[in-house]
């Protein structure tokens, strides 16, 4: 809710464990700043000049870029976009950076350590957080607080908690044969 604040916050961890949770609530949160939303894919457009005039529209916001391993990893890997990650240095340390105070949020489940490290950077990085699956006490609990009746050995995700009863209908298929 800072005025003109800018810089990345990385949310990280396995799949199910409340990232996305997190950001709605978070979001819920703001007061006074656009909230915009861009899947990676288009990370790689945020400095083309076509895309600065909605930019200076939406100074002092912020972006959430959901899925972002393709945006924030490690350029020298090569399985990446140099493009997508320069733009995020871009808008949150750079010369952009300076004039549009934009905050990224992003999410990844890759490992930290595939991040590029100029993301990592203080002055940069806001904020880390990493997502885990709960303790066995805290799924228990939640379960419990839920009304969920189910004995767990083990800690488990938030969205298998939330979905603990509802069932997944697989087909197996027994050997496919061809012809008629």
């Amino acid at each position: 809710n800072r005025k003109n604040d800018k810089g990345i916050i990385l949310l990280h961890g396995q799949h199910g464990t409340g990232k996305t949770s997190y950001i709605k609530y978070l979001t819920s949160l703001i007061e006074d700043k656009d909230i915009l939303f861009i899947p990676p894919s288009m990370a790689e457009m945020l400095s083309d000049p076509s895309m600065i005039p909605f930019l200076m529209d939406h100074r002092d916001s912020i972006l959430i870029i959901e899925d972002a391993e393709r945006v924030i990893g490690d350029r020298e890997s090569g399985n990446v976009s140099s493009a997508g990650v320069s733009n995020v240095l871009n808008l949150t340390d750079g010369i952009l950076g300076d004039c549009l105070s934009i905050q990224i949020i992003a999410t990844f489940n890759m490992r930290k350590e595939n991040i590029d490290k100029a993301l990592l950077r203080k002055g940069r990085l806001i904020a880390e957080h990493k997502f885990e699956k709960l303790s066995l006490d805290e799924t228990k609990n939640l379960l419990k607080h839920l009304n969920k009746d189910v004995e767990v050995t083990e800690g488990m995700t938030l969205a298998d908690i939330y979905n603990v009863d509802v069932e997944v209908h697989k087909t197996i298929k027994k050997g496919s044969k061809l012809g008629f």
